[in-house]
């Protein structure tokens, strides 16, 4: 399980919390996030990914091809849209956070394809109700394929109210058919927060499933908290699970080699009914 499942911590490299570019565990999709204090510089340079800039608190100047972008979050990742920037793979970036500083979370996927650099701004980002209780979740469309132009990423956050369920019913995207399922390596990056007032030594929890669609094995049923990050390269994953008194948020990065960027699930035979 600890190939799929990084805790908080363990997948930190050279100043970066989380440092999982594809061809690490997974070949297309990667993650990164840096907290960045008050005024702090870093330089990103073109590395043959096309990359999705996501504040997830704080606010950071993004220079590129001479412009300067504001990029922030107004509130907790529960509350508040970011806005977001999509950088193409020829394309170097300077960063300095603002006074309050930034933790930022980098979306990654390998690219050949020169896109434009797009910017969305927290208002224009689609929001989606899915489900029905206690399987309802907010969806906000940060890079889908009707959102963003690229070759491979598709970026979304997903906020799962306490006591409730999502990435349900179980699903994959691990084969190819087209017009019914695409083939997408996805990441899952975890925030938790406790509904009710903070306490001392509480570490809000929830937990993830994933598990075998085929002859190659998978069984992850893992307890995640803030920070965690679980990668799914193939394979029946859900449900994400937010107990009472916890709220879950997630944010999913998925690429894959299709030549048409395009999220195509297959339901679970035995839980599909549960969506009708």
């Amino acid at each position: 399980m600890s190939t799929w499942v990084h805790p908080a911590g363990t997948a930190a490299h050279d100043g970066w919390d989380v440092r999982l570019p594809a061809g690490a565990e997974l070949s297309y999709a990667g993650v990164a996030v840096r907290t960045l204090s008050p005024g702090e510089r870093l330089e990103l340079v073109p590395d043959g990914t096309e990359r999705m800039l996501v504040p997830l608190d704080g606010a950071v100047e993004a220079r590129v091809d001479g412009s300067t972008h504001v990029l922030g979050r107004a509130g907790d990742v529960m509350e508040a849209a970011p806005d977001v920037l999509y950088l193409p793979i020829d394309r170097r970036c300077d960063l300095r956070a603002r006074d309050a500083g930034c933790r930022l979370l980098i979306a990654s996927a390998p690219a050949d394809e020169v896109h434009a650099v797009q910017l969305l701004p927290a208002r224009d980002i689609p929001v989606e109700v899915r489900g029905e209780p206690p399987a309802r979740r907010r969806v906000r469309d940060l890079g889908g394929e009707h959102v963003l132009r690229a070759q491979r990423l598709l970026v979304c956050e997903v906020l799962t109210p306490a006591g409730g369920w999502s990435s349900y019913p179980p699903h994959k995207h691990d084969a190819a058919s087209p017009g019914t399922e695409s083939v997408l390596e996805e990441i899952y990056y975890y925030e938790i927060r406790r509904s009710g007032p903070p306490a001392a030594h509480d570490r809000p929890v929830g937990y993830h499933r994933t598990f075998a669609s085929d002859e190659r094995e998978l069984d992850v049923l893992a307890e995640v908290r803030s920070g965690d990050t679980v990668l799914v390269p193939y394979g029946w994953h859900g449900p994400c699970m937010a107990p009472p008194g916890y709220a879950m948020y997630y944010l999913n990065v998925m690429a894959g080699p299709g030549p048409e960027r395009t999220w195509q699930v297959t339901f679970h035979p035995d839980y599909d009914w549960t969506r009708r």
